[in-house]
């Protein structure tokens, strides 16, 4: 989003991120590297279990984020390949606010 905000601010460019895992370092972790440790399910994110704890940083990470790509006009492409989760829950608002689309698969 940096560069596109600094090189193409107002232009048409599309970002297009495709996963296949969740991200599990940096200020959008959704969950740690250690093997034990698992994704958060739905009802962590409900209960505010230990398994979340990583979501609310991480939804004001790509919030902030997707307020930037959409200032900048620059819709973001989620394409996923994992019918595992990959942290979606916490990366939607990116699609949401800057007008992109998800795709979601088990494969490429």
């Amino acid at each position: 989003v940096a560069m596109l905000e600094s090189t193409f601010a107002q232009c048409s460019a599309r970002i297009m991120l495709m996963v296949s895992g969740p991200c599990t370092i940096g200020p959008g972790q959704v969950v740690g590297t250690e093997l034990a440790e698992t994704i958060r399910s739905h009802m962590d994110l409900q209960k505010g279990y230990l398994n979340a704890r990583y979501s609310k940083d991480a939804l004001q990470y790509y919030t902030g984020l997707a307020s930037r790509a959409a200032q900048a006009g620059h819709p973001i492409d989620i394409f996923a390949c994992s019918l595992d989760q990959v942290g979606l829950y916490e990366m939607k608002v990116l699609v949401d606010r800057t007008g992109g689309d998800v795709g979601m698969s088990d494969s490429f």
